[in-house]
């Protein structure tokens, strides 16, 4: 928050600490409403740039970056000279598949020709997922956690080592 716009909302500063603790709360209030507005401004235009079927089960699940990465992909099949024939796409070197463990263009071909969306879980590494715990079986229970914490090896020297050596010599 600028230094300027506290100056401006608070006034003079011969108020009552209630009062300007009042007026910086209105502030703050105000900011966050505007930065949700923007957010779900922002969000709106995500939503309407990923609107293809093909998306619809990962739209929010996985980072923006994987999915403009994919779409990228997407529009390789929508290259004039692809869907005049689908052999001008080269041949599929799984490099992009290895490299970001990302669907390729060949990926994306196999799944529109069988009608079939992209899949979080086949397509998509966890690396990629906003909540890598959502799809995982074996999702830790964090009463079970707290009640049977995990038990971790110390490092180093065991306690009471050197006094064991010292009656050991003695």
């Amino acid at each position: 928050m600028d230094h300027g716009i506290l100056k401006i909302e608070l006034g003079n500063s011969r108020g009552d600490l209630k009062e300007i603790v009042d007026k910086f709360h209105l502030l703050l209030k105000r900011t966050y409403e505007n930065i949700r507005q923007q957010e779900a401004q922002e969000s709106r235009k995500v939503i309407q740039r990923f609107n293809i079927d093909l998306f619809e089960d990962i739209k929010r699940k996985v980072t923006l970056y994987a999915l403009k990465l994919t779409l990228q992909q997407y529009y390789r099949l929508k290259e004039p000279a692809v869907l005049k024939d689908s052999n001008q796409l080269p041949a599929c070197t799984e490099r992009y598949h290895t490299t970001f463990r990302l669907p390729c263009a060949h990926d994306i071909k196999c799944r529109l020709e069988t009608n079939e969306r992209l899949s979080l879980e086949e397509d998509f590494h966890s690396h990629w997922w906003y909540d890598k715990w959502a799809n995982k079986p074996n999702k830790p229970d964090i009463l079970d956690q707290v009640q049977n914490p995990r038990m971790i090896k110390s490092k180093g020297r065991p306690k009471r080592a050197l006094e064991d050596a010292k009656l050991k010599t003695d």
